[in-house]
C-alpha cells in the first residue's frame, strides 16, 4: 500500500517471466518447424476431405497452384487416371488406421499438363480435430527415366545375346552345308554342269 494524501494507490505484482519465456520458446519452435518445411526439398501438406491443406512451397512448385485453389480441387484429380484407384485405396486405409504401404510410388499430373513420378511416404494426423495424412512427395522422374534406360539397355543386351547365338546356331547349319558340298565336289569331274 501506498498512502499520499487522500491517495491510496494498491497493486499486485505477478512474475510472468516463467510464461513470457515459454511463450518465446514455442514461437521460436514453430518458427524453426515453419523454416524446415518451407525449404524442404520434399513437396509437404496434409490431406483432408479430399484436398490438399497446408502445402508447403515445393508443393506449389510440383503442381502449379496456388494454396487456395489446392482447398478446392480433388487431390485425387492431380493423379494419373491409371495410379487412381491405387492412391485412393492406399489413403483409404492409412485413415482408417489399416496398414497400408508406408511409401509408394505414381504419376502426378501438373497444372501444365506435365507427368511426373512421385514417391510418397504419409502418415495418419488428426489435423484440426479431424482425421488427416501427413505426406511428403518427391520427384522421382530422373530415376524412373535412368531405370527405364538400364532396363531398355539390359533387353538391348539380351537381344544381342540371343542373335549372337542365333548365328552361331546358324553358322553351324551352314558349315555341315558346306562340307557336303565340298565332299560331293571331289567325287565329280570339272565339267560336270553342277
Amino acid at each position: 500500500f501506498h498512502h499520499k494524501g487522500d491517495l491510496l494507490v494498491q497493486g499486485i505484482f505477478r512474475d510472468i517471466t516463467a510464461r513470457k519465456n515459454a511463450e518465446e520458446a514455442l514461437r521460436e519452435s514453430e518458427e524453426r518447424y515453419r523454416l524446415l518445411v518451407e525449404t524442404a526439398n520434399d513437396a509437404i501438406f496434409i490431406a483432408q476431405d479430399g484436398v490438399i491443406k497446408f502445402p508447403n512451397l515445393k508443393a506449389l512448385s510440383y503442381l502449379g497452384y496456388s494454396a487456395a485453389e489446392l482447398e478446392t480441387i480433388p487431390f485425387i484429380d492431380h493423379v494419373h487416371p491409371e495410379d487412381k484407384e491405387m492412391v485412393l485405396r492406399n489413403y483409404r486405409l492409412r485413415l482408417e488406421g489399416v496398414a497400408s504401404p508406408q511409401t509408394y510410388t505414381f504419376r502426378v499430373i501438373a497444372r501444365s499438363g506435365d507427368l511426373f513420378w512421385a514417391q510418397i511416404s504419409a502418415a495418419f494426423v488428426t489435423w484440426e480435430g479431424r482425421p488427416a495424412t501427413l505426406n511428403f512427395v518427391r520427384d522421382i522422374t530422373a530415376e524412373k527415366e535412368l531405370e527405364a534406360q538400364v532396363l531398355q539397355a539390359h533387353k538391348m543386351e539380351a537381344v544381342g545375346t540371343l542373335a549372337g547365338g542365333v548365328a552361331h546356331d546358324f553358322n553351324n547349319i551352314l558349315m555341315g552345308i558346306q562340307g557336303y558340298a565340298s565332299l560331293m565336289k571331289m567325287d565329280m569331274d570339272t565339267g560336270h554342269p553342277h
